[in-house]
């Protein structure tokens, strides 16, 4: 069961971006113009407490309903859905095949050798690869591959919410991979320093830390939503400077150049003097919009710091 939405095989021009966390529903259309890219469209719903947890939709009428309120507010007319799934949801392996082989090939390798890579059978199995770029002066015989897996199970809600909204789901991309294709693309002169992108929601954190434009570190913690602002900063800084110290221990004394925040709960008074007291670095509240061709578009869009992972999933590459 391949899983085709995965990796770089977009076909459709018009593609909505859909992303949720447990209080907000957001979508995002951008368009290609020259090197960079416009806004479309962008707006976001805010939903019942247990509509969603977990990142798991339990209401899906619900959820289609305000998806579909979203989509009808903004007049958009696309039908090409992408959606964006948490990298602890998923199986991620790098694999070396002989530099011969065809793709059909390697898709056998990976079938032949299927229990080496994932637990559950492939039948029960969404999976999909990529043939790595070479990197120059590589004298290797060898091809790298990134193989990707998820069980049906994790895939089910994406397929169900496109299916009553009447949507083709066209992608399931990768949070991990989302970021760094964010980075690379908005920030390309500093896509190889060390980041670390902290996800602030109300009932999650989330990090990742990039270095070279390769992903080092992805952790998450579930937390209370009924944590006083005081409790939540408390509960984030002994997570945070946790993993800090774990990254630095194991790459050498290594820390991130950069510390950027996003999320729906970035907005806590003094959270960036509470970051920089600790981390003793300058940390910054992310406005995805900023990079964009029209940012001015873009004016009457609140929270924007939670934007910056379905903006990220509306730049996915076409196939052409």
């Amino acid at each position: 069961m391949p899983l085709s939405y995965m990796m770089t095989r977009l076909k459709s021009k018009g593609l909505v971006a859909i992303d949720w966390s447990d209080y907000f529903l957001r979508i995002v259309v951008l368009r290609k113009k020259n090197q960079g890219y416009e806004l479309i469209a962008a707006d976001s719903a805010e939903l019942e407490h247990g509509m969603i947890e977990n990142g798991q939709i339990v209401d899906f009428a619900e959820v289609a309903e305000s998806l579909l309120g979203l989509l009808k507010r903004n007049k958009i007319k696309h039908k090409q859905a992408a959606f964006v799934i948490n990298g602890a949801n998923v199986i991620s392996k790098r694999l070396r095949f002989d530099e011969g082989l065809t793709e059909a090939q390697i898709h056998d390798e990976i079938v032949i050798d299927f229990n080496k890579h994932v637990s559950y059978p492939p039948e029960e199995t969404f999976y999909d690869f990529e043939v790595q770029k070479k990197e120059e002066n590589t004298n290797s015989s060898k091809q790298e591959v990134l193989f990707i897996a998820a069980h049906k199970d994790q895939i089910g809600q994406y397929e169900q919410l496109a299916k009553i909204c009447r949507l083709h789901l066209e992608i399931i991309d990768i949070d991990n991979y989302v970021l760094q294709r964010f980075v690379e693309i908005f920030y390309p002169e500093e896509k190889q320093d060390c980041w670390a992108l902290i996800c602030l929601n109300f009932k999650r954190f989330k990090l990742h830390i990039l270095d070279e434009n390769q992903i080092y570190l992805s952790e998450q913690k579930t937390i209370s939503a009924g944590l006083s602002e005081a409790e939540y900063l408390n509960a984030l800084n002994a997570w945070l400077m946790r993993n800090m110290q774990m990254f630095e221990v194991s790459n050498r004394g290594k820390k991130p150049q950069k510390i950027v925040l996003y999320g729906d709960r970035v907005e806590i008074d003094n959270i960036i003097a509470s970051f920089k007291d600790m981390m003793q670095l300058d940390v910054m509240v992310l406005d995805p919009f900023a990079h964009l061709g029209n940012p001015q578009a873009a004016a009457n869009i609140t929270h924007k710091a939670s934007y910056l992972l379905t903006i990220a999933l509306a730049t996915r590459p076409e196939v052409n």
